[in-house]
């Protein structure tokens, strides 16, 4: 019998894509509904989250083989405890999660070179003023609700000190209490979203280090498991620890697109997943999601997603001014290699927009 798996995630694609490639009967619910998840996946209809758990989750009671939660599903511990009661999820114990939201679990384990920056959950801006802040959600996808500035709104807001650096997003896989850090991407984000990756970047050996420790001290405190993620701000002055993700993340896609992983047994069976940091480490691959520059009318999805694009609109969308439209991928033998050809595809991609109305 063919193995089966249901994705719930606001970006389910990636994920499903992966374990399409692997065999898997794939069902997912995907915010985007884009073109091409057809392509990997049945689309199931969402039921909401309704006013409790128990309503969201009661969709999802007979979907095929374990449930596998991305975010911002993940991130809330009440949903991955009760959906545990009632079918196999794959993702990090609800314990995890919870410690993973947690600001105070982050300063404790920012030891070691890391450090956490600033936060206040104050309704106007702390001193001193001219420090510049952002307002940031304990339960957000993909960057998506972070401004410079404003006023405190909802009840998961809080303000973050803004950390000039690079964008990382480090990748671990725990298993019976052992976790590995096998790299990490660079984000080429949209402002605050999420604008793709490369992976994997080069680290200087201190750096790497305390990613390593890291991983370590956070799997022994929370019984981390499986694939998980962490986003830090690099500089000169320390690595900045800005969130934890305890399920497969974007770079965790990267990383199985360039190393043939499957993420979906992996996670499945961590005890006897294969030690992963002795994967190859030949080639870089990299994903840049193209943001609209003004509205336009989407056409040609079969032939974008021959050019290996992905997240594809259906044919005809309208896509607003400053909304993604697909993302567009890339490998290299370098991390400037990578670069270098996704900016080519990038510019190809929006002198074939420009005319569009």
């Amino acid at each position: 019998m063919q193995r089966a798996i249901t994705v719930i995630s606001r970006h389910a694609r990636p994920l499903c894509e992966n374990a399409h490639a692997h065999g898997w009967r794939v069902c997912m619910a995907d915010g985007f509904n884009d073109w091409d998840g057809a392509r990997f996946a049945l689309p199931l209809t969402p039921g909401g989250f309704g006013k409790t758990p128990e309503e969201f989750l009661r969709t999802w009671e007979t979907a095929p083989g374990p449930l596998l939660f991305g975010s911002p599903i993940e991130a809330a511990p009440e949903v991955v405890g009760e959906a545990g009661r009632k079918k196999r999820v794959l993702n990090a114990s609800s314990r995890a999660v919870a410690m993973a939201r947690d600001l105070s679990f982050l300063r404790e384990m920012a030891t070691g070179g890391i450090r956490v920056p600033p936060v206040s959950f104050y309704d106007a801006p702390p001193n001193p003023p001219e420090m510049p802040w952002i307002v940031k959600s304990l339960i957000t996808a993909g960057g998506t609700g972070i401004r410079p500035g404003g006023e405190i709104k909802g009840k998961d807001e809080y303000r973050q000190q803004l950390i000039e650096g690079e964008s990382i997003g480090a990748l671990f896989f725990s298993s019976a209490g052992r976790s590995d850090f096998l790299g990490a991407s660079i984000h080429l984000n949209h402002g605050f979203l999420y604008g793709g990756g490369i992976f994997p970047v080069p680290l200087a050996s201190d750096v790497v280090n305390a990613l390593e420790s890291f991983g370590v001290r956070v799997t022994a405190a929370s019984g981390m498991i499986g694939w998980w993620g962490a986003d830090f701000i690099l500089n000169d002055e320390a690595l900045w620890l800005l969130e934890i993700n305890p399920r497969p993340t974007a770079t965790a896609a990267l990383f199985a697109g360039l190393r043939g992983v499957d993420l979906v047994a992996a996670q499945m069976s961590p005890e006897d997943a294969p030690d992963f940091s002795r994967a190859s480490s030949g080639g870089v691959i990299g994903n840049k999601v193209i943001y609209a520059r003004h509205d336009l009318t989407f056409h040609g999805s079969a032939e974008w997603f021959a050019r290996n694009a992905r997240d594809i609109p259906h044919e005809a969308s309208v896509i607003a001014n400053g909304a993604p439209v697909l993302t567009l991928y890339a490998e290299g033998t370098t991390m400037a290699d990578c670069r270098a050809v996704l900016d080519e595809k990038t510019a190809a991609a929006y002198a074939a927009f420009a005319g569009r109305k």
